[in-house]
């Protein structure tokens, strides 16, 4: 099995979508990803979630 290192992003995203706290953007993301299979890396919502994966990591 490889690692893929984009799991976590998706792991915090769906955390999110199980506690109510997605946004519609967020949702949209998932369900794009889910679909296609593919994440957009260059999306202010990708990059968004990185950032509070980063915050959330680091106990801010």
């Amino acid at each position: 099995m490889t690692y893929n290192k984009y799991e976590e992003v998706i792991g915090f995203l769906e955390l999110k979508i199980l506690e109510d706290r997605a946004s519609d953007e967020e949702l949209e993301f998932y369900e794009n990803y889910l679909w296609f299979g593919k994440l957009d890396k260059m999306s202010g919502t990708y990059k968004k979630l990185l950032n509070e994966l980063k915050r959330e990591w680091e106990g801010k």
